[in-house]
């Protein structure tokens, strides 16, 4: 009998631009080529999902549509119950176990514990809510997936080490498919530019690569800072809009204005993969100035392109990166970033990854590799 694998799949269409939606759509790509490979004929994935995701076109798969008109708990709650008896496993995408779960194993997903990080940009009911998911979610799967040992750390130390055998750490996958295409995407006008792809929340730190610039403009003004993901202003978070963020932690958008760089900064807002991929060619180098991560996909994708990449000195950034990037020890210092960025455009060639470590990256993160990861965890 082949093994059967079930993996809900519900997005609100306003998380359809975030890094968890990325991570599925790369999943399911690396999920189908393995399913065509030799040797894994014995295994039948099927995708449950809402309205407002369109199958991807692979015959490998199977997707079944299920209603999320009472959200993606309930869907999921749903699919557990319903159809869990029909897999052999089920694979929830996001921190969230339902407390009924008839298939024979349950695995999901844990991505960060941001929420204990920085709680400030969390109400006290969805702090209480995102411990209560993990909790249940450690005690109740039979793996929990966390996407970087970092994030495993975390959850170590936050809920104890007793889980450690249960936790399992698999990178998420990164596609360059995604980005193939013919496109190109001139937004500067013909001038070189720095690139960084980011959803605008203050946690990115994207206000102080925006000061930063400011100084690197006066060195190097024939470049500019292209910066490419969902607009803060299109987010529905009302304490990342609250008027002490927005003094202390400024918007981009609003942050060029005000210091008058509006013919050096291009925010393109959310951009398609094509688009994104047409961007990541054209760079001189990228910057990724988060204050914290649970993993760092641009920093990844930037470096399989070959480009040279900045980042914040976080250890799950160093971990996820190979150690191929440059880092920022301090991203909050403005100064330091500046000075980094000029001598990173004043010697790209010197900074650029060599091709067999954009090689390694790219062999590390594929889709494929990783699918093989979530599949031996969940028939094992």
């Amino acid at each position: 009998m082949p093994k059967s694998i079930g993996i809900p799949a519900f997005f609100p269409r306003h998380q359809q631009s975030g890094g968890v939606f990325s991570v599925f759509e790369n999943l399911m790509l690396g999920i189908a080529e393995l399913l065509a490979a030799p040797g894994t004929q014995d295994v039948e994935v099927t995708v449950y999902h809402g309205s407002s995701i369109r199958p991807q076109p692979d015959a490998k798969l199977r997707w079944q549509e299920v209603s999320q008109r009472f959200g993606r708990f309930a869907a999921e709650a749903r699919v557990a119950l319903r159809e869990g008896s029909r897999n052999d496993a089920l694979l929830f995408l996001n921190y969230h176990t339902p407390l009924v779960v008839r298939a024979n194993r349950a695995v999901t997903v844990i991505h960060d514990l941001q929420y204990r990080h920085m709680p400030e940009f969390y109400s006290p009911a969805k702090r209480l809510r995102m411990r209560c998911c993990h909790a249940i979610t450690l005690r109740k799967c039979h793996r929990v997936v966390a996407i970087s040992q970092a994030v495993k750390n975390d959850l170590l130390r936050v809920y104890g080490p007793q889980w450690h055998d249960r936790i399992e750490v698999i990178w998420n996958p990164v596609s360059l498919r995604r980005f193939d295409g013919s496109a190109e995407h001139d937004v500067t006008g013909g001038r070189p530019y720095i690139l960084c792809v980011a959803v605008d929340r203050p946690q990115k730190n994207l206000f102080r690569l925006v000061q930063a610039f400011a100084q690197v403009n006066a060195r190097h003004p024939d470049y500019c800072l292209v910066m490419a993901g969902q607009l803060r202003s299109l987010r529905s978070n009302p304490r990342e809009l609250s008027a002490r963020v927005s003094r202390t932690m400024p918007a981009t958008v609003d942050l060029v204005e005000d210091l008058g760089l509006s013919d050096h900064v291009r925010v393109t807002g959310f951009v398609s993969d094509e688009v994104l991929g047409a961007l990541y060619r054209g760079a001189t180098m990228c910057v990724l100035p988060s204050l914290f991560e649970g993993f760092g996909m641009p920093a990844v994708e930037s470096l399989a392109m070959g480009k040279p990449t900045l980042t914040s000195d976080l250890p799950v950034l160093r971990e996820v990166t190979l150690g191929l990037a440059q880092y920022l020890e301090d991203p909050t210092n403005v100064a330091a970033m500046s000075d980094v960025i000029c001598t990173m455009l004043d010697h790209p060639g010197h900074y650029r990854p060599a091709v067999d470590r954009v090689e390694q990256v790219r062999h590390a993160f594929a889709p494929l590799t990783i699918a093989r990861r979530y599949v031996d965890v969940l028939t094992s």
